[in-house]
């Protein structure tokens, strides 16, 4: 399901919400900034054999790339706190958590790039969830899946 914002598509609630989690933490100085969709890596060029296609070639696009401020609890660095993150849900349709983890065996083993696996549910549990994300759209009430969760203005400064 595809989510449109503020001129941005995402491929689901989750990236969406974790966006959300971006902003309100660029607005208290914990992230520089964040790109939405960076370049994509070319993981394998397509194969010919004797003049005929075999495979296509394969990439891997992150669904964001993250320059921190401090650690945030996120791994392997490109450099002083850039990060990749790619989110996943709790609920695996398309089987693409595999999908993902070969995927990220083969970018750190081509690209000595590691991209942390993010599922915001488990993210918000840990920090904090972002006001927009908190309340459901027609019940405006607080979502089961966050419950328990601080939100920004909770955590001291």
């Amino acid at each position: 399901m595809k989510i449109e914002c503020d001129g941005h598509k995402f491929d689901s609630n989750e990236e969406y919400e974790l966006s959300l989690w971006l902003v309100e933490a660029k607005s208290v100085g914990l992230v520089h900034s964040f790109t939405h969709h960076p370049d994509s890596f070319v993981l394998s060029d397509k194969v010919a054999h004797n003049g005929k296609h075999l495979l296509r070639k394969h990439f891997y696009t992150a669904d964001f790339k993250v320059k921190t401020t401090e650690d945030i609890g996120l791994r392997g660095g490109v450099d002083d706190f850039t990060y990749f993150v790619d989110v996943k849900g709790g609920f695996n349709l398309y089987n693409n958590h595999r999908e993902f983890s070969i995927n990220q065996k083969w970018l750190f083993q081509k690209f000595n790039i590691f991209i942390n696996k993010v599922e915001p549910t488990k993210w918000f549990h840990k920090h904090w969830c972002p006001k927009k994300a908190l309340l459901t759209e027609k019940t405006k009430q607080i979502r089961k899946k966050y419950l328990h969760c601080k939100l920004l203005e909770d955590i001291p400064k």
